[in-house]
């Protein structure tokens, strides 16, 4: 992950716990399509609610602590599939 691609996850992240400790579908959707775009991803509103719970760790508690690290286990989802990606293509 670029240092630019770092800060952007920062803002995106940081995003969804600025006005309410709990994220209704509609906003896992925005925050985890955002994150993907920012890795050159194309993945539909279904996919992200698959993405999404296949690293929420504690679905009982929607605390926001839990919910910013599994949007950077997204986050680096995304980046190590763009590094395979590239190591493929080389």
């Amino acid at each position: 992950m670029t240092e630019e691609q770092k800060k952007k996850c920062e803002k995106i992240i940081n995003s969804c716990c600025k006005n309410s400790f709990l994220l209704c579908y509609p906003d896992i959707m925005r925050i985890t399509i955002s994150l993907a775009k920012l890795f050159n991803k194309d993945i539909t509103k279904e996919k992200t609610i698959d993405i999404y719970n296949k690293f929420y760790k504690d679905i009982s508690s929607f605390k926001c602590i839990s919910c910013l690290y599994t949007f950077w286990e997204i986050a680096n989802y995304f980046d190590n599939d763009n590094n395979k990606e590239n190591e493929n293509n080389e």
